[in-house]
């Protein structure tokens, strides 16, 4: 169907109707005639599209050919023809009259037609048009809102979730393959890769289920309070200006034990350091300081050098409990001091 619209031809304003599916031009004797196929550059032109961004498209170049064809000032003197659409339009290019348009336009800033002035007839479009640059500009803005910048584009944000499609679905399903933690049942092993579990001063563990517990070292120890540094395998014994001392004198009693740089098991961890407080082996196997000749399978005791065991040389009794070091587990064939392993305790 068609549509009636009030256009001039040939001088006179009438209605006229045309289709919606055509194009119209004025012709070179300012007739309304109906056209097929492109217009030329200068050649005003009408299409009865109901679209409303077609109709702007229209305006906008129709205005743009009237801005540089209709009036030209050639070395100052208008030509009064419109016939000079070759020449060249120079800086006093201006129009004669006020352009009218009969339909919205949508112009947020003014144009400086150079003392002249494009009138719009109605009502300018809203704010919220799709059409317009400063509306479309705030919503792209909006968008972005204040996101980084590595992070306010689509593609970057594709390119953060690895361009995956069903993101929401690999993060969910990645998710149920981590143990909760309020505890759940591990399908493999636990690598601790060296590190710890610890449960703080006061945890308390209970329930433990193995087959077998394995320490690297071989003693049970404990910490006591030292009158002075004492090294690796120094026999000690009660008493001093602290828990414990040097033992010295043969067969001395109040043995405390040996003191145990690596120790299986550690007890009163907390009280002190190495220096203040050292772990004195109390059962178990570990290194002794050693004076004179001793056999595999010798008691040991104090001996006169401080700190030092010695072979018991009564072999008819055995030591008192108090003055007994520990039995020799190696050999030493050398007199002076040395080093051997002893199981400590009886």
């Amino acid at each position: 169907m068609g549509r009636r619209r009030k256009f001039k031809s040939g001088g006179s304003q009438s209605e006229v109707t045309i289709d919606k599916s055509k194009k119209y031009k004025w012709d070179s004797k300012g007739d309304f005639v109906e056209f097929t196929g492109d217009a030329g550059d200068n050649e005003i032109t009408v299409s009865g599209s109901k679209s409303s961004l077609r109709r702007m498209a229209e305006i906008e170049r129709n205005i743009g050919i009237l801005a540089t064809t209709l009036t030209t000032s050639d070395d100052g003197t208008d030509d009064g023809s419109n016939s000079s659409f070759s020449k060249n339009v120079n800086q006093t290019t201006r129009f004669k009259k006020a352009v009218r348009m009969d339909k919205p336009l949508d112009m947020r800033d003014p144009i400086d037609m150079n003392g002249d002035k494009i009138t719009a007839v109605g009502t300018c479009t809203s704010g919220t048009d799709a059409a317009n640059k400063t509306y479309v500009d705030l919503q792209i803005s909006n968008l972005g809102d204040t996101a980084p910048a590595a992070l306010n584009t689509l593609n970057e944000l594709a390119a953060a979730m690895n361009d995956d499609a069903s993101f929401s679905a690999t993060v969910t399903n990645s998710i149920a393959t981590k143990l909760p933690k309020s505890g759940g049942t591990m399908s493999g092993d636990i690598a601790m890769g060296g590190n710890d579990i610890t449960g703080g001063v006061n945890a308390t563990f209970t329930n433990f289920i193995g087959t077998a517990t394995y320490a690297k070292y071989a003693d049970l120890a404990e910490r006591y309070a030292a009158d002075a540094t004492y090294e690796e395998g120094t026999v000690m014994s009660f008493g001093g200006e602290a828990e414990v001392t040097s033992a010295q004198g043969y067969g001395s009693t109040a043995i405390a034990g040996v003191v145990s740089t690596k120790p299986a098991f550690a007890m009163n961890s907390e009280a002190g350091s190495s220096e203040t407080h050292p772990y004195i082996a109390l059962q178990g196997r570990v290194p002794c300081k050693v004076t004179g000749t001793v056999s595999k399978g010798d008691i040991l005791v104090a001996s006169e050098v401080s700190g030092t065991a010695t072979k018991w040389l009564e072999s008819s009794v055995d030591p008192r409990m108090t003055a007994y070091v520990g039995i020799a587990i190696e050999d030493k064939t050398t007199d002076g001091e040395g080093y051997i392993e002893v199981k400590v305790g009886k």
